[in-house]
Formats: structure tokens, C-alpha cells, sequence
């Protein structure tokens, strides 16, 4: 049973890997058909969604803000954090772009993806979803879709 629980963790993760270095040629289409924007009332930045999936913003101290979407049915949800102290960036990351061009360093564990955002006039954002529950396409699709409006 040990063999095949750790067989079933090196198979999702060869998927992901294969997934997560794929191009990102969303940043380049733009959004999906049926995604709906979400601006933030606390910083200059949008998150485009799936429609239908709610989304909370809630404003914390030292200026940090987390965004939480979660699926209409309420079992998945991804969290981006919006923070102003300095973020670390994982070893054995690869170099994803925004849809605005921003570089980002997208990072997998066996339980969650995580993408960083660092240095931007809004502050450093952390992307992160479990695997297990949230759907990977849609995660890709929100960060690839992320922006910093101008100006900001």
C-alpha cells in the first residue's frame, strides 16, 4: 500500500511538472470566454475569473490583503496574498509572465502550487491552490490573467 501511495505522488507530479512548464499562452489570448473581472478596493490590481465563483477580499495589517476564490460548490479554493515585506522564492522554480509581462517564479510541492509575483508598485503577491482540490487550469489561467493596473 506505501509503494503504491508514493507511485500515485510521483505520477501527479510528473503530470504537473509537465503541466507547469508548458508555455503560458494564455497571458497572450487574454482571458477565457465567460470570466468576469474582480477589481480590488484596497490596491490597484484586477483578478479575472470564472463566472460564478465567489471571490472575498480581506484587508489585513501591515497593508496586506488576501483575495480568496472559491468554486461555486465551495470545496476548492486558491488564495492570492498581496503583501508589502520581502517574499522568498523557492528552489527549483521556473519563470512564468503575467498578462501585463510581469515575471513571476511558479514553485510545486506535492500538496500545492505556489506562484510569486515580487516587486511591484502594489506590493509582492503570493498565488497558491492545493492539488488536490482546486482545478490547475483555472489557477494557471488567474495568474496568467493577473494585473497591475497603470499607473500603479
Amino acid at each position: 500500500m506505501m509503494r503504491l501511495h508514493w507511485m500515485t505522488y510521483a505520477v501527479a507530479a510528473a503530470l504537473l511538472l509537465t503541466a507547469i512548464t508548458a508555455p503560458e499562452a494564455v497571458a497572450a489570448t487574454g482571458p477565457p470566454k465567460g470570466w468576469v473581472i474582480f477589481q480590488s478596493s484596497v490596491g490597484r490590481f484586477v483578478v479575472w475569473h470564472p463566472a460564478g465563483w465567489q471571490i472575498r477580499e480581506n484587508k489585513g495589517t501591515a497593508r496586506t490583503t488576501t483575495i480568496t476564490l472559491t468554486d461555486p460548490a465551495g470545496g476548492a479554493a486558491m488564495t492570492i496574498r498581496r503583501r508589502y515585506a520581502p517574499i522568498s522564492i523557492g528552489k527549483h522554480c521556473h519563470k512564468v509572465t503575467m498578462r501585463d509581462a510581469r515575471v513571476g517564479h511558479r514553485c510545486a510541492t506535492k500538496t500545492a502550487v505556489t506562484t510569486t509575483l515580487p516587486d511591484t508598485s502594489e506590493g509582492n503577491f503570493v498565488f497558491r491552490a492545493p492539488l488536490r482540490s482546486f482545478p490547475y487550469g483555472v489557477y494557471t489561467k488567474v495568474v496568467a490573467n493577473f494585473q497591475i493596473l497603470r499607473g500603479a
